[in-house]
């Protein structure tokens, strides 16, 4: 070769080199910006996206995801799916699970999430399972509902367009170089840049490569038939891409740009090739795959439908969600403008072209109309992507707005009938309540005409209030003794239920009176006011016009009426009450007389016992007393202790009598409320306790400052009870401990007395409030067993309750509420 002929080469192959590697800038850029578009479109999806490993690991999340769950996204990645999972969901995920390894989806289904707060959060999700270099993962999409309907999932915000990836090509050095036609060896030229290979230029020219050792032996046979196929169609030059297998083992991808070279006989003489390390393209190109595969899972799985159009408005991309709903099919919608379609008034289509093309991101509400010709309600946002593309993302809330429709009206039914209740509620007379209830009944249905009769005991008909009715209507009501059955009203109220006549010729075969027959009534519906199976009266509603009211309206009225049947009820009753108020407010305040009375004696009772049953007792105390001082030279030593016995009991029985009297009085005293201070009061029996017994050592943990509203005295009386007690069954105790606080339980403040000593055996926690019940001999430990009594009727006075809970040799604790 010459050298002339080499520097054409030469400045052949640089400036393919600048080519391919300007076009790999190109695709670097294009493949950043697709990255950016699948961010956007995973971030601004408005449906919680959460991409899972098998395990319930969270792999990613958008913003829409951790929303939900009341986080941000950093919080939530730190989660797995049990965490936010209430337990009494764990069988239905099973479930779930199951159909997700043996469908490969799931859903839709509601369940609930635990909000970062810990309350439960309704939603509704479903999900897809795919695999990516050999993994599984769930791919969920999750959207909150509301607490009032579960209704049709929302839109709020929608995913960004995925657009196809390019492959990108990374630099690579290039390599030049020559080989004869047969089998292409030996080389005759390669250039210096052929580190790709791994082996010199000399190993190169040497002639000793073997083709084989070169091209990967799954490409070769490929590569030789391609070489050759090329050769017998007389291509001048021609690309490939293979692999090649280094000097040092590695197996890299190579793009061989060859160049056919022939001679004056159009003979080929020998081919110029250009080879490109393109390994990490063809990785780059891979995974590009798999982001095209997944993204656009995403974008078939949303359940939204996603559309893009051109600045033109063409269709560029639509997804299987907009097919479904829409009807027309992908061909269709790349083949026909089906946007006009979608808006046959020009008007409509203006306006929605222009919101989906030219617009910023926002929302906008369409009746937009199917294949079918069917109109739907829908509510789109677009976002308007670089290259002059737009992507409108929507979602059918036809169901939706008809839910609000229904709330809107389910809201003024109830308004209607709490505007009823609170009338009937207020009103006393019958004629006046009911008159208001035909007032509203007649607003409900929008008709002119209507009555109201309340059945009296012989079964007979008595009108009590009329809108529009005949003056020989009314008289035939008023004058006439009507039995139950013998009219339009009656008849309704014979078989306790509702009686609809929605034409002339059906109100004329029920209305066997003349009177009524020639009313000209063209519809009339009656409700019977029902009371424990039995009809107290009856509401009727007519028209003499062609108007009818709907079924809502009427559904509204029946349900009225059971309202209004317990207030006529009421009113019945009430009469009733005023009767008999005279006699019991006079029953009352004998009785109330008797009581004063019982209390009076009560009280001088208990004056007597405190006084004639201590007269006996101090004397008995002190005569034995007197006995043991002036005698005591003259009695042994069991007589000294016979004596002593006989003191203490009387001691011991003055103590009765005082604990029976003050048991006695706490139940007739009236609470004196205020703020007390039980921290305080705690903190100084403590103190008498440790002065009473200064050798002992008790450890006392007292909660500071805990107040309550109660009788600081009576409560007094409860702690001391409580905390001698304490003090008394731990006295056995080398490491006596004392507590008191506070803890929450069901929603009520607990307050609690806890120590560690003698404890009691449970099953006879029945008897511990009762006077003179013991659990422990009176020898080891003594009392008169009527304080836990005492503490009780305290307690109970407070409207609190008090229980215990003891285990035998590990203490006792006292729970109270106030």
């Amino acid at each position: 070769m010459d050298i002339e002929q080499l520097l054409q080469e030469y400045e052949r192959t640089r400036l393919a080199h600048l080519r391919i590697l300007e076009d790999q800038k190109i695709t670097e850029a294009k493949l950043r910006k697709s990255e950016a578009y699948n961010r956007l479109l995973f971030n601004s999806s408005p449906i919680g996206l959460a991409l899972w490993k098998m395990d319930g690991t969270l792999v990613d999340v958008n913003p829409a995801y951790a929303k939900i769950l009341g986080r941000t996204v950093e919080e939530t990645l730190k989660l797995t799916y049990w965490d936010i999972t209430p337990k009494k969901y764990e069988e239905q995920e099973k479930q779930q699970l199951k159909s997700l390894e043996e469908t490969g989806s799931y859903g839709p289904y509601e369940k609930e999430y635990i909000h970062k707060d810990g309350h439960l959060v309704p939603v509704r999700l479903q999900g897809v399972i795919f695999e990516q270099e050999g993994e599984r993962f769930i791919l969920s999409s999750v959207e909150a509902i509301t607490d009032l309907r579960r209704k049709e999932d929302e839109l709020k915000n929608a995913y960004k367009k995925t657009i196809e990836l390019e492959t990108i090509i990374n630099r690579s050095p290039a390599v030049a170089f020559l080989w004869r036609a047969a089998e292409g060896w030996p080389v005759d030229y390669v250039s210096e840049n052929i580190a790709l290979f791994g082996y010199t230029p000399a190993e190169f020219l040497s002639g000793t490569l073997p083709f084989a050792q070169i091209i990967y032996p799954d490409d070769l046979e490929r590569v030789r038939k391609e070489v050759s196929h090329y050769s017998q169609t007389g291509a001048t030059e021609f690309e490939q891409e293979y692999r090649i297998v280094t000097k040092s083992g590695e197996v890299r991808w190579v793009n061989n740009q060859t160049f056919v070279r022939c001679n004056q006989n159009n003979e080929i003489t020998h081919y110029q090739g250009i080879v490109i390390d393109i390994t990490e393209h063809k990785i780059a190109e891979e995974e590009v795959k798999k982001q095209k595969e997944l993204f656009q899972k995403i974008v078939d799985y949303i359940p939204l439908m996603i559309a893009s159009f051109d600045e033109k408005g063409k269709i560029q991309l639509v997804n299987h969600e907009i097919v479904r709903k829409l009807g027309w099919s992908l061909e269709e919608w790349q083949a026909e403008n089906i946007l006009e379609k979608c808006y046959p008034k020009p008007e409509d289509f203006k306006k929605a072209l222009d919101f989906m093309i030219n617009k910023p991101i926002g929302w906008k509400e369409l009746k937009t109309t199917t294949k079918y010709g069917t109109v739907i309600d829908t509510i789109w946002t677009n976002i308007l992507l670089p290259d002059g593309l737009s992507m409108g993302i929507g979602q059918d809330i036809t169901e939706s707005k008809r839910a609000e429709e229904e709330i809107r009206q389910t809201n003024e039914e109830l308004r209607v009938i709490n505007k009823i209740i609170s009338t009937t509620a207020s009103i006393l007379d019958t004629k006046e309540m009911l008159d208001k209830v035909l007032i509203e009944a007649l607003k409900i249905v929008g008709l002119e005409g209507g009555t109201v009769c309340t059945i009296e005991p012989d079964n007979t008909l008595n009108l009590v209030t009329q809108r529009e009715s005949s003056d020989e209507t009314i008289c035939e009501l008023t004058q006439k003794k009507i039995k139950v059955g013998d009219c339009l009203c009656g008849n309704c109220a014979n078989e306790n239920r509702p009686l609809i006549l929605r034409d002339r010729e059906a109100v004329l075969q029920y209305a066997t009176r003349e009177v009524l027959r020639g009313e000209n009534i063209n519809f009339h519906a009656a409700f019977p006011f029902v009371v424990k199976e039995k009809s107290v009266g009856v509401l009727c509603v007519f028209t003499r016009t062609d108007k009818k009211p709907a079924e809502r309206s009427l559904k509204l009225l029946e349900t009225l009426t059971a309202q209004v049947a317990l207030a006529i009820e009421n009113t019945k009753l009430y009469e009733e009450i005023k009767k008999h108020s005279l006699q019991l407010e006079r029953l009352v305040s004998d009785r109330t007389a008797k009581l004063q009375y019982a209390i009076e004696e009560l009280e001088a009772f208990s004056y007597s016992v405190s006084h004639d049953l201590r007269a006996p007792l101090r004397a008995i105390d002190g005569f034995s007393l007197a006995l043991l001082e002036d005698y005591s030279d003259k009695l042994d030593k069991e007589g000294k202790h016979y004596l002593q016995r006989v003191r203490n009991a009387a001691t011991e029985m003055a103590l009765l009598i005082d604990d029976l009297l003050n048991l006695s009085r706490i139940s007739r005293r009236e609470l004196k409320r205020g703020n007390v201070d039980l921290s305080k009061i705690i903190i100084s029996i403590k103190d008498k306790l440790i002065a009473s017994e200064p050798g002992r050592i008790v450890k006392f943990t007292i909660e500071e400052d805990v107040r309550v509203e109660g009788d600081s005295n009576l409560l007094k009386i409860v702690m001391e009870n409580l905390f001698s007690n304490a003090w008394k069954f731990t006295s056995k105790k080398k490491n006596a401990k004392i507590e008191f606080g506070i803890l929450q339980k069901e929603g009520k403040t607990v307050y609690y007395i806890k120590d560690n000593g003698v404890g009691f055996d449970m099953r006879y926690a029945d008897k511990l409030f009762s006077p003179f019940q013991r659990l422990h001999r009176k020898e080891d430990y003594p009392g008169t067993g009527i304080g836990l009594a005492t503490v009780k009727r305290i307690i109970l006075k407070h409207g609190g309750n008090i229980w215990a809970e003891s285990e035998i040799e590990k203490g006792t604790t006292f729970y109270f509420t106030i």
